[in-house]
C-alpha cells in the first residue's frame, strides 16, 4: 500500500505542478499584453476577446488546482 500511496502523492505533485505553471503562464502573458504592449485609450475588439477567453481558462485552471490539492489519499487499510 505504500507504494500506491506514493505514487498517488508524486501524481499530485506533478499534475500540480503542470497546473501551475500553466496558470502563471496565462498570467504572465495577460500581464504582460497589459503592461509592456502599447494600448489605446479604448480597449479594442481583439482585447475584449482576447480577455473574455483567458477568464474561463484561469478559472478552470485554479479549480482544478485547488480540487488536487484539496483531496486526501485514502488511508491504507
Amino acid at each position: 500500500m505504500k507504494n500506491k500511496n506514493n505514487l498517488d502523492a508524486q501524481l499530485r505533485f506533478i499534475v500540480g505542478c503542470v497546473l501551475a505553471f500553466c496558470l502563471a503562464s496565462t498570467m504572465l502573458i495577460v500581464l504582460g499584453s497589459l503592461v509592456w504592449i502599447d494600448q489605446p485609450m479604448e480597449q479594442s475588439p481583439n482585447d475584449a476577446a482576447f480577455f473574455e477567453l483567458i477568464t474561463p481558462i484561469a478559472t478552470f485552471l485554479v479549480g482544478s488546482l485547488s480540487g488536487i490539492m484539496i483531496i486526501k489519499p485514502k488511508d491504507p487499510e
